[in-house]
């Protein structure tokens, strides 16, 4: 991943958790040569609160810290829904490597490096793990439209078997006679017919997942932002 010629919106974002200020000079420097926007934590008790603020791609996280040790903020990461899923690497000064190794992974961070850092090593860990998150995001979006294509034909199979339905007891009815009113409903509801059917046409149509607020927690598909219009004005119901 060569990152030298990045957009700005697409930089991945890096929280490193340290108390060292001259490591953590260190990073900001590096992040700046690599092209990486940088979020710097050096007190571990506002770690979470940072994290789910800045919403980081990966977090960097040091052992041997006063207060909180990193242990304890990998415990707090994990157990907070807004930043759980973000993946983290440990790092710790030295000692008996394989028992922190085990407590960190089971605790679930995802790798580990030893002090002193090599940048090299450092950089290559952060590409691996930015591409396995951008591989599974991309999985996740693929999967997620598949779903909704198949929504679109169960909908397409059903609903339109209903529409036509409706459809053929409407020409009936125009085969009759029929107060203003009763036109006027009929109208309507066969503009509404139609905006319904072409709704299902377009939903096969979808390129993206785009979700927007619905009310309060709740949060639905974003017609316009997921779908084509194929330059037409498709899905608006008819104003009575």
């Amino acid at each position: 991943m060569d990152t030298s010629d990045t957009p700005e919106e697409e930089r991945a974002h890096l929280l490193f958790v340290d108390d060292d200020e001259q490591l953590q000079t260190l990073y900001k420097g590096l992040c700046r040569r690599w092209k990486f926007d940088c979020t710097q934590v050096y007190d571990p008790v506002k770690a979470v609160e940072m994290a789910a603020e800045s919403q980081p791609d990966l977090i960097i996280l040091d052992l041997n810290m006063p207060v909180m040790d990193g242990f304890q903020v990998l415990k707090a990461l994990k157990e907070d829904a807004r930043v759980q899923e973000i993946p983290v690497i440990m790092l710790t000064g030295g000692g008996d490597e394989v028992p922190l190794k085990v407590e960190g992974l089971s605790l679930g961070a995802m790798d580990y490096l030893t002090k002193p850092i090599d940048p090299k090593e450092l950089l290559a860990r952060i590409k691996n793990y930015l591409k396995v998150q951008s591989d599974a995001q991309k999985l996740a979006e693929e999967r997620g439209i598949q779903a909704v294509k198949q929504t679109a034909v169960f909908l397409n199979h059903s609903i339109n078997n209903l529409l036509a339905t409706i459809q053929v007891a409407m020409e009936m009815c125009e085969e009759e006679d029929v107060s203003e009113d009763e036109a006027v409903r009929n109208e309507i509801i066969g503009e509404n017919v139609k905006a319904i059917s072409e709704i299902v046409q377009r939903l096969k149509k979808i390129k993206k997942v785009m979700v927007t607020t619905y009310v309060e927690d709740e949060t639905m598909l974003d017609f316009e932002q997921s779908v084509p219009d194929d330059g037409k004005k498709t899905g608006e119901a008819s104003e009575s």
